[in-house]
Formats: C-alpha cells, sequence, structure tokens
C-alpha cells in the first residue's frame, strides 16, 4: 500500500512505488518480435503444408476408388466376352441348322410323291386297261405352282394315255379319278377305237393338297 503525505499538489510524493524502467537495448526487443512474427509464419505454413497433404490424400484416395471401380467393371466386361465366345460356336452350329432347315422347306416346299401318286391313278384303273405316254409336269421352288386352275394352284400335271376295252369303263372310271387327292380337273382328249380297245388320252391336274410336306411343322400344315 502507497503512502502518500498531506503535502501540496507540487510537492505531493509517492511513496513505497517499485520504479519500472525498461532498460534492454532496442535492438534485443526487435529481435523478440521477430521471433515471435516468424513463429507465426512457420504455423501458417505448417497449417499449409497439412492442407496440402490432407487435399492430395483425399483426392489420390478417391482416384484410387475410380481406378478399381474401373478395373472390376472391365474383368467384368472381359468374363462376358469370354463367356459369349465360349458359346459362340455353338451359336454359329445353331444359326446354321436353322438356315439348312429353312433351306430343307423352300426346297421341298413343291415336293410331291408321284410314284404313290402315280400308284394311286393305277388302282382307279378298270380291268384290262393299261397306261402308256405318260408325261408329267410339276412345280418348282424356283418357278413356283403351275398355272391355276379353278382358282386354286396347280403342283402337278399328269398327262397319259389309257387304253380300255369298253367306253362304260372310261366313264366310270373318269369318276373314280375326281376322288384322288388333290384331285382339281381332268380333261379328256383324243379317244381312238384301235381293234375293239380304246385309247384315251388325259390331262389330269392335281393342286396342293398332294404335296409331301415333309419338312412342314403339323401346326403349320393344319394351317395351310
Amino acid at each position: 500500500m502507497s503512502l502518500v503525505t498531506q503535502t501540496s499538489s507540487e510537492d505531493r510524493t509517492i511513496i513505497g512505488k517499485s520504479p519500472r524502467a525498461n532498460l534492454l537495448p532496442p535492438e534485443i526487443l526487435n529481435e523478440a518480435k521477430s521471433i515471435r512474427l516468424r513463429r507465426r509464419l512457420a504455423l501458417l505454413v505448417v497449417g499449409a503444408i497439412v492442407i496440402v497433404f490432407a487435399a492430395y490424400a483425399y483426392f489420390a484416395y478417391q482416384s484410387g476408388v475410380s481406378a478399381l471401380a474401373l478395373v472390376q467393371e472391365q474383368a467384368q466386361t472381359a468374363a462376358i466376352t469370354a463367356e459369349q465366345n465360349q458359346y459362340a460356336e455353338a451359336t454359329t452350329v445353331t444359326g446354321q441348322v436353322q438356315a439348312a432347315q429353312a433351306a430343307q422347306v423352300v426346297g421341298a416346299a413343291t415336293e410331291v410323291d408321284i410314284e404313290a401318286f402315280i400308284g394311286q391313278i393305277r388302282d382307279t384303273l378298270p380291268d384290262n386297261s393299261s397306261i402308256t405316254n405318260l408325261g408329267i409336269k410339276m412345280a418348282s421352288p424356283t418357278a413356283g405352282f403351275l398355272t391355276p386352275v379353278g382358282g386354286k394352284a396347280t403342283a402337278v400335271e399328269v398327262s397319259f394315255t389309257v387304253t380300255v376295252d369298253s367306253l362304260t369303263s372310261i366313264s366310270t372310271w373318269l369318276s373314280e379319278l375326281a376322288d384322288l387327292t388333290g384331285y382339281s380337273d381332268a380333261a379328256v382328249g383324243n379317244v381312238t377305237d384301235s381293234e375293239g380297245n380304246y385309247a384315251v388320252t388325259l390331262t389330269l391336274q392335281v393342286d396342293t393338297q398332294v404335296l409331301a410336306n415333309r419338312f412342314v411343322e403339323p401346326a403349320a400344315e393344319e394351317t395351310k
């Protein structure tokens, strides 16, 4: 506690207060300020370096994640490609089989078992008769069906000469021909008499019902 004597303001004297005086040279004070400033700058530099390294680490991590995802995607694509290559041969073979099957269907579209059909004609012949001068015209995959008769496409046209011993049997025989599968029309040509036998020329036209349809699926055949 300071002691103050009761004197006039001019002669007032403070007793008990420690004298203060900075006796350090100005150079030392300036050096201390410089040290503090350098410390602050050093802290700022260290902070900036830490921020830079943190940003680098973050972007490096993100780059690594993206690269890993790309590698996984490439591996998956390679696996899918390998699997496709594994079945490529089977796919090619399947395509070739389908093309061959389609070619079979087209190639046999106008096919007729003509031998069996001629056999049916022979079965209708009256007794003591024979067939000569047999001629056959058939449709083809490239040219298509023959000229339609009665609104139906003609698959086969058979011309032949039948020798019989009675004109009455010819009339009966023509009626039986109409029961043949695919019968469209029968045109009688010349009728000649030779020593009691009659030679009749005939042109028989048959529609698509007589087609063999060997390579047609049953459902498609029924639709047709």
